[in-house]
């Protein structure tokens, strides 16, 4: 899903609720990575992840940074939400 398909989703009082959203500039600095990897850490810090899946999501972001930084032009940003999940089966 998209951001703006996320956006665009109708949802009820308690999915709203729930739905956490930051957005993380990206400095065209070599300290970019491990500094936007902390204030990701402690973001996910309050999101009650499951065992694991916070440095799961920190390698994710540590190569999504790296790259937006060494392919893409200026300015950049990362954005992470968290949506409630029902869990699996």
């Amino acid at each position: 899903m998209t951001a703006a398909q996320l956006d665009a989703a109708p949802r009820g009082e308690a999915d709203r609720a729930d739905l956490a959203r930051h957005a993380f500039p990206l400095p065209p600095t070599p300290g970019a990575v491990p500094s936007v990897r902390h204030r990701v850490r402690a973001v996910l810090g309050g999101w009650d992840l499951p065992t694991g899946a916070a440095d799961d999501v920190l390698l994710v972001v540590s190569e999504l940074v790296t790259n937006a930084l060494v392919h893409a032009r200026p300015p950049a940003t990362l954005r992470m939400w968290r949506v409630p999940f029902g869990g699996r089966g």
